[in-house]
């Protein structure tokens, strides 16, 4: 079984459109998880582990949220996964 980190950022991938406007509703990139395994339910035996230290989007980042990143990725065991996205 493959243990995979997914981190999420509330950026656009993990946004949807809301009133008109983008929002980066916490929820909403999990979304992706579960469109996954429609789409490979021969890959049931990946594991993901998620996380979402920071939500906001991309454009809007910078180096005290990529800190905030830095230090959710590396709070985890990493010798448990086999990836990280």
């Amino acid at each position: 079984m493959a243990n995979i980190l997914l981190v999420f950022t509330g950026g656009t991938i993990g946004s949807q459109l809301e009133n008109g406007t983008i929002d980066t509703h916490h929820a909403a990139g999990f979304k992706l998880i579960e469109l996954f395994k429609e789409a490979y339910p021969t890959q049931a035996e990946i594991r993901f582990k998620t996380c979402q230290p920071i939500q906001i989007l991309s454009e809007n980042q910078h180096p005290q949220a990529w800190q905030r990143i830095i230090t959710a990725i590396e709070s985890e065991n990493l010798s448990v996964f086999d990836g990280i996205i």
